[in-house]
């Protein structure tokens, strides 16, 4: 295992990291669509607390998966 993958954690998002998971999405596709998307289930019926993820390295965030 390299040493960046053991120094990635995955966890639960956190209170307060929705703006910081909005800008990593956006920057990941290139264009706000996804990250709009992203927002969108936030308020639908779809959205499932608990079930969005992040990762994180150095202390920032670097990714997100997430299932509605």
């Amino acid at each position: 295992m390299s040493e960046l993958a053991r120094a990635v954690v995955c966890r639960p998002e956190r209170p307060g990291e929705v703006a910081a998971l909005r800008d990593v999405v956006a920057r990941s596709f290139g264009e706000p669509v996804v990250a709009d998307l992203v927002e969108a289930l936030r308020v639908s019926t779809a959205w499932v607390p608990g079930l969005s993820f992040v990762a994180e390295y150095d202390g920032g965030v670097i990714g997100q998966a997430l299932f509605t």
